[in-house]
């Protein structure tokens, strides 16, 4: 039996075309779809059906520290959308050790993240509104499950 690995350094997030650095602590990043992919739908005579949702888009939310370059590149994408609309940018989730995969190629800046000042490092968190998101949602270290296979 082999260790599954997962390393939050190997959580690759780019957005534009720019490796984003400086995550927060806890979770950093967070995709979640606007509704659901199906919508139950139950007739007067208790027959069920479900009707397809052609709906994907969804929120992505990464969270910096407050230290993190990477604030800067998005405040510029932020500030050149609200002055421009070009703000448009893909956004690109992989994780390196293991099958997951997120893409969203049309995302913009829903607003600037709250700013605040503490004792303790704060947190920038940047939410992007996705009009389509395509993911794999798998495990991690494939790799060494493949070879645990191979040396059976």
């Amino acid at each position: 039996m082999a260790f599954n690995t997962y390393s939050p350094k190997d959580v690759l997030v780019v957005v534009g075309v720019v490796p984003i650095t400086g995550y927060a602590d806890g979770s950093f990043v967070e995709v979640d779809y606007n509704e659901e992919a199906y919508k139950l739908v139950i007739g007067a005579d208790g027959e069920a059906t479900r009707v397809k949702n052609a709906n994907e888009s969804g929120k992505i939310t990464i969270k910096l520290t407050q230290s993190s370059m990477c604030n800067d590149l998005l405040s510029a994408i932020h500030i050149a959308d609200r002055a421009t609309g070009n703000g448009i940018v893909p956004i690109l989730i992989k994780d390196k050790l293991g099958t997951s995969t997120m893409f969203a190629a049309e995302c913009y800046i829903e607003k600037a993240p709250k700013l605040s000042y503490g004792k303790d490092m704060e947190t920038r968190e940047w939410v992007f509104v996705a009009a389509k998101i395509t993911e794999h949602i798998g495990g991690n270290n494939v790799i060494g499950q493949l070879y645990d296979g191979i040396k059976k």
